[in-house]
């Protein structure tokens, strides 16, 4: 058999079934793993990625499109799966829509051959190596998502761990979680404000345990002195953490590599067993309690593995090439989001995504004249689609431009053969699904493109809307209310930044510049304020984009009730705020950076965020009537720079205002 396939002129094409592709979690890990099985037998992995996990029937009209496509064999990720859909609904959506070999993968599927992790392996390490060698015996655990196989699984060893040990499983010391950072911590301090007393906490998951981590410095309980603390996954947020998290290391990538060499046996006709379970050793550090000493002589350890400039030198390089993907992302997002045009967006696409490693891309939208487009719940896509690009070798092909195909037959666009994964997307904005992503990628940017499909479906949405307004031009006289409608909102969208709903540069220009033409009162004077929200570029790299743009919200938030409703505020890009103020005298000046502060240090205190919030600010006041707007914010941004310096100099702060 695997002679005969080797001879047949067609690559095969094997499908990878996720729910969410990430950058440096699971599921690209297990791209990573599969593509290198795929790799050596000259075949192509195709990336199914529902993005935006709805219902059930949405999924499987989704995954149903792989079996369409006449893909060869599949790998579904059924433990992430598993975060979104009950297990057994996994096993008979997949029994219904292949034909073909199927294996799962993080997760057990009853009748069908399965690669899991050895979740007992790992916890039941854990929880031995604290008790014996730390003397713990006061237990905490923190659980995962309800429906999550692999969270299950660990919660039963840690209770299977504990029986053996003769402790006892307090109810009250299990505290629910769902594998997020932020929560867990939130979770845990409740827990302690409660009373709850404990000397050891173990986590479903490496997030869950660096929240709780926060959580006890937060309440100067100390992580490896006080508390032994221990997570599950070994991400490299558990390696480089400040206090470094024993955790027990998941394999994802060699899970990955093991479904694929499975896969291939099941398409040979070759028999597999039905579990096949990938070892977790457990890496011991700090966390815990373990001295290097100690700890190089009970387990794994980042010592025995790397030196510890080598370590320096990964961690730097990987910071420095997260930043760099970053600002590519922060670009041409930007870009797309000037014009709602699938014309300009086809022609962002074609100068940027070779910058991303791509060179095949195909963007289909749905044909929805007559009908509604489907929602995150519906379980069925309209019928068809029109070709908005279609890519390849880096060469748009312009003659399949408005094409329209079967929904069904979206994978007949994909190259037969591809060295790198072909990832497959909905394109989705506010909670409707615009049509469907194809391109190749690098698995490293999996998280990017992903953050890059929500920017294609606001421009689809965007031009869908523009759409509209034209079409109601055409209509009827009872059609202008419709048409007006639409016009605000594309204007309102064209002056607000999406993040905070601030006026953006272009709308603060405008709205300040006419304020500025506005008579004053008896005493009265603008006053310009430049406003930068500090160590913003930190929190996104200590603790994720998410965190930063919270981080951006919640400065918006203090910015818009410190000043004024009268006043003018907007957001210009990145950390960068603006506002425009009557003021009488420099008192007014002080009272708003009071303000601001107050506000401020009120969000720090009650957040229970990790990151605290601040500003540095500097304003400017016309002195001519010949004084631009822009000028007076190049002034106030010289004395914002100023103020900086002097913070990073530790100097007090001198006058906000230009001289």
């Amino acid at each position: 058999m695997a002679q005969e396939r080797e001879t047949k002129q067609r690559h095969n094409r094997i499908a990878l079934l996720l729910s969410v592709l990430d950058n440096n979690g699971h599921s690209s890990k297990f791209v990573q793993g599969l593509q290198s099985v795929c790799s050596a037998h000259g075949d192509t992995l195709v990336v199914m990625d529902l993005s935006d996990p709805g219902s059930l029937g949405q999924a499987e009209s989704f995954f149903r499109l792989a079996a369409q496509g006449g893909v060869d064999g599949v790998v579904a990720a059924s433990g992430l799966l598993s975060h979104h859909y009950a297990g057994d609904d996994i096993r008979s959506m997949l029994t219904r829509i292949f034909s073909v070999p199927v294996v799962a993968l993080g997760g057990i599927l009853t009748g069908i051959p399965s690669v899991v992790m050895d979740n007992a392996g790992g916890i039941t390490a854990a929880i031995d190596h604290i008790v014996r060698i730390h003397n713990r015996k006061r237990f905490v655990f923190l659980q995962g998502p309800p429906k999550s196989i692999n969270a299950t699984e660990r919660y039963n060893a840690f209770c299977a761990a504990m029986q053996r040990h003769q402790i006892t499983v307090d109810p009250s010391q299990v505290i629910p979680g769902d594998f997020n950072e932020v929560r867990a911590r939130s979770a845990f301090l409740k827990y302690l404000d409660a009373g709850g007393i404990c000397d050891a906490v173990v986590a479903a998951n490496d997030s869950m345990a660096i929240g709780v981590m926060g959580a006890c410095i937060e309440r100067d309980i100390r992580p490896g002195d006080d508390i032994s603390i221990a997570g599950f996954d070994n991400h490299e947020d558990a390696m480089y953490h400040a206090v470094p998290l024993t955790t027990a290391n998941q394999e994802t990538a060699a899970m990955g590599a093991q479904a694929g060499r499975m896969l291939y046996c099941m398409m040979d006709g070759a028999p597999v067993p039905m579990v096949t379970t990938v070892s977790s050793g457990l890496v011991v550090r700090r966390s815990c309690g373990c001295s290097e000493a100690v700890y190089t002589k009970v387990g794994t350890t980042e010592k025995e593995q790397r030196s510890h400039d080598s370590l320096l030198a990964a961690h730097y390089a990987s910071r420095k090439a997260l930043y760099g993907q970053f600002r590519q992302l922060q670009e041409l997002g930007s870009e797309l989001i000037t014009q709602f045009s699938s014309d300009h967006l086809r022609e962002l696409l074609m100068k940027r995504l070779p910058g991303f490693g791509t060179t095949y891309c195909f963007l289909a939208e749905f044909n929805t004249e007559n009908a509604v487009l489907p929602s995150f719940k519906d379980g069925a896509f309209p019928p068809s689609l029109t070709t908005i690009m279609h890519a390849r070798d880096c060469r748009d092909v312009k003659e399949n431009r408005g094409t329209v195909i079967p929904a069904d037959a979206l994978l007949s666009s994909v190259p037969e053969h591809s060295k790198l994964p072909i990832l497959v997307m909905p394109v989705s904005s506010n909670g409707r699904m615009y049509g469907f992503w194809a391109l190749d990628f690098s698995f490293e940017y999996g998280e990017f493109i992903e953050s890059l499909r929500k920017h294609v479906g606001a421009v689809l949405s965007g031009e869908r809307l523009i759409h509209m307004r034209d079409d109601a031009e055409a209509q009827l006289r009872q059609a202008l209310v419709m048409l007006e409608r639409h016009n605000m909102e594309l204007s309102y969208r064209a002056q607000r930044d999406e993040l905070t709903g601030l006026l953006n540069r272009r709308g603060f220009l405008d709205v300040a510049s006419r304020e500025m033409e506005m008579p004053l009162g008896n005493g009265e004077r603008h006053m310009v304020f430049f406003i930068d929200l500090d160590r913003l570029k930190v929190i996104n790299d200590t603790w994720g984009h998410a965190a930063g743009d919270e981080a951006i919200a919640a400065a918006a938030k203090i910015l818009t009730d410190g000043f004024r409703k009268s006043d003018i505020v907007g957001r210009i890009g990145g950390d960068e705020f603006v506002a425009m103020a009557r003021i009488r005298d420099e008192h007014d000046i002080e009272h708003i950076r009071e303000r601001l502060n107050k506000l401020a240090q009120v969000w720090n205190n009650s957040s229970g965020r990790p990151f605290q919030i601040s500003f540095s600010i500097g304003s400017s006041e016309p002195k001519t009537e010949h004084d631009t707007l822009d000028a007076l914010l190049s002034a106030a941004d010289s004395i914002l720079y100023e103020e900086k310096r002097r913070k990073k100099s530790g100097q007090a702060g001198g006058s906000l205002q230009r001289e």
